[in-house]
């Protein structure tokens, strides 16, 4: 605190001296990022105040930068005016922070998907592909669509949870029988379709509190039904859902910019043979895994094979060139939606007369910031999942021999429509397993690789319930 110190007001804070802090993040961001190979993103979305913006991202060495935020309201949708867009983004990568755009990423909606094309032809040497985070999204639905039991266990499943949470009296209850059961409440998380994890988490709270919400249906019953109210239609509704919990059926449910010369193909086929220089022994992978694993940390190939890169232009080198460009690439858009939310946190409806600018240079800000914290260890990072070089586990895919006695079952949704495979025993925490399809959906597995995908979401929302004390 300064004596007589004038503090600035709202103008001044989101006017001059926030321009200066972007102008700060922009050097910090060039010195981070130049030179360096970048994998662009876009992604739509709406604001609180109904404008249609499109974000554009980069990615270099797996971390995100946010680049522009562009007002397309008062354009078409169409690829033509989206392509205009991101080739100018494109320009501002490679001019202002001293990257090579190597790939871009987007959705598969229509127009985005066109406008991917066209920028291929507008520069052939870029890859395209498509945002594998939405692509699983996709295929998920598929499957609730193919299967309609599923899509049924899904939905009742989704009806309990929303009728609980908007009756105050029947949650008492629970966290009552919750606290009995298990010496604290469990929240019931309604799963939207926006959020990617929702569903996976909501169903594995619902497992988690299984035993407390049938307890409570059969002992508090009349005191349930009666906190519908007295309309008929509402009490029927009530019986509806706590018949759904009692049912034992519904618990077992489980729901690179040249053609290649000939040394380069020379070169493509000693690799996929290891023999010279990219023997086990040449690339000194053991090393490396030795050596990353003593400092605890995930194996980076792109470092090994920048290592193995020469520098010159042509040749055997090309597939060195050729792996750093391919391995440095996010095949996702995920830090799109990412920043959408933080959109969404900083312009709420009592905020709606920011404009998008502003926005997006607050939440540059913001991203910066937290870059530095976690920097400086006051954030601690999210655990990666280590590579293993050259794996040699293998497991064969077999149709599943028993499939499931009851078709309508959270713990055998896939296993009807697909092959599963054996997965091999984990011997150390940074070897890949394979998870067997007809385990993608059991909620209630614990042990296997499919946790691990999910552990760092699982923790995140245990922390979020302590520190609110739910």
């Amino acid at each position: 605190w300064l004596p007589g110190a004038e503090v600035p007001d709202r103008r001044q804070m989101s006017g001059r001296l926030l321009d200066n802090h972007v102008a700060q993040v922009d050097r910090r961001t060039r010195e981070r990022v130049e030179g360096g190979l970048a994998t662009g993103q876009c992604d739509g979305w709406k604001n609180v105040a109904k404008r249609a913006l499109v974000m554009s991202m980069m990615s270099v060495d797996f971390e995100p930068y946010l680049v522009h935020t562009h007002n397309i309201s008062q354009e078409q949708k169409t690829a033509e005016n989206l392509l205009k867009h991101v080739l100018a983004d494109i320009q501002m990568m490679e001019e202002r922070f001293g990257v090579t755009v190597i790939a871009w990423c987007s959705d598969a909606a229509g127009d985005a998907r066109k406008m991917r094309n066209d920028l291929i032809k507008a520069r052939p040497q870029m890859i395209s592909i498509d945002c594998w985070a939405h692509q699983g999204n996709l295929v998920v639905g598929d499957i609730f669509k193919a299967k309609v039991t599923l899509l049924t266990t899904v939905d009742q499943a989704a009806d309990m949870i929303k009728w609980f949470n908007n009756h105050s009296r029947a949650i008492g209850i629970l966290r009552y029988e919750q606290m009995v059961t298990y010496q604290k409440p469990l929240a019931l998380i309604l799963p939207v379709i926006t959020r990617w994890t929702a569903h996976f988490l909501s169903m594995r709270w619902l497992l988690e509190t299984s035993a407390a919400l049938r307890s409570c249906c059969i002992k508090w019953n009349e005191e349930l039904v009666g906190c519908a109210g007295n309309k008929r239609q509402d009490r029927e509704k009530a019986k509806v859902i706590l018949a759904i919990v009692v049912d034992v059926e519904f618990w077992t449910n489980r729901v690179f910019g040249r053609d290649s010369d000939i040394a380069f193909h020379a070169a493509f086929f000693d690799y996929i043979s290891a023999l010279r220089e990219y023997s086990r022994e040449r690339m000194q992978l053991n090393y490396f895994t030795e050596l990353y694993q003593k400092n605890g940390e995930s194996v980076n190939v792109v470092q090994i094979w920048k290592y193995m890169d020469t520098r010159v232009a042509g040749g055997r080198n090309d597939l060195a060139r050729l792996a750093i460009h391919i391995l440095s690439i996010v095949t996702n858009s995920a830090g799109c939606e990412r920043n959408f939310s933080q959109f969404g946190i900083i312009h709420t409806k009592l905020r709606n007369r920011l404009s998008e600018q502003k926005v997006h240079k607050v939440s540059l800000v913001k991203q910066d910031m937290h870059r530095h914290h976690t920097e400086a260890g006051l954030i601690r990072p999210h655990k990666n999942t280590s590579t293993p070089l050259h794996s040699t586990s293998s497991s064969s895919a077999a149709p599943s021999s028993q499939p499931p006695q009851n078709p309508r079952t959270l713990s055998a949704l896939p296993a009807q429509s697909a092959a599963a495979a054996q997965p091999p025993s984990p011997t150390a925490s940074n070897v890949q397993t394979c998870t067997p399809l007809n385990n993608l959906f059991d909620y209630s597995r614990r042990t296997d690789a499919f946790e691990s995908v999910w552990s760092g979401g699982v923790k995140s929302l245990a922390d979020e319930l302590a520190f609110y004390d739910i």
